[in-house]
């Protein structure tokens, strides 16, 4: 009986150092782990090649931070980049969480690159990758991005900069439209469904339509050698 407690107790020692060793490295490598685990997740997910540099989570401020996340398009839309997000970074408010809402009081995503491509057998990226998120998302996914019980909040205050939108199609004779958004660090506060954006989506429009109109006058104006008479 002696021997089989001194046995039950050098175990337990060591069980208990393995659970402070693997404690420590959790808390010393959580964020390569957490970098390494979106990686595989989002390839998986949406079955594109995905790169991102850096992942940061912090406890004690309930945010994550992500830098350098970048999505390439499928070889059958051109193999260019779908997204170039250099930051993104969410602040969880945790009082609201606990009362069972996802809310963010933080939200800044900086986008500087994204492209809308329709391949050559006319599908469209955008499309193509919602359908395979559909299909290749888990269980676990589903829980992570909408635990049950649990209702979207809203965010506080998003703090938002665009950079670039490619407008790209590969049918022939082929086309290919970059379009610069010019948003930086646009503040919209009290976001709770994509109707609180029109107003910005709605004010880029106009400059976007007040640019071609500009860029319509300088081409068609007509030359002073145009204007010179002859007598």
């Amino acid at each position: 009986m002696l021997a089989l407690i001194r046995f039950a107790f050098r175990w337990s020692l060591r069980l208990v150092a393995l659970a402070v060793v693997l404690t420590v490295a959790l808390v010393l490598f959580r964020d390569a782990l957490l970098r390494e685990w979106l990686v595989f997740r989002l390839r998986s997910v949406t079955g594109l090649e995905t790169e991102l540099g850096s992942a940061s989570i912090d406890l004690r401020g309930a945010s994550l931070t992500l830098e350098q996340l970048q999505l390439r398009n499928s070889p059958e839309f051109g193999g260019s980049w779908l997204l170039v997000v250099p930051r993104m970074r969410f602040e969880l408010d945790t009082a609201a969480f606990a009362r069972r809402e996802i809310r963010l009081r933080l939200a800044e995503v900086h986008l500087a690159e994204a492209s809308a491509v329709r391949s050559a057998d006319g599908r469209t990226n955008v499309f193509a990758l919602q359908d395979a998120m559909n299909s290749n998302a888990s269980l676990v996914d589903l829980v992570f991005l909408g635990p049950p019980g649990f209702h979207f909040g809203g965010i506080d205050t998003l703090d938002l900069t665009l950079g670039t939108l490619h407008l790209v199609d590969l049918q022939p004779p082929g086309f290919h439209r970059p379009i610069a958004l010019n948003v930086t660090r646009e503040v919209v506060r009290n976001v709770r469904t994509t109707e609180d954006l029109h107003p910005l989506l709605f004010r880029i429009l106009i400059r976007e339509i007040t640019a071609g109109i500009s860029e319509g006058l300088r081409t068609n104006r007509p030359s002073p050698r145009q204007n010179r008479t002859i007598p």
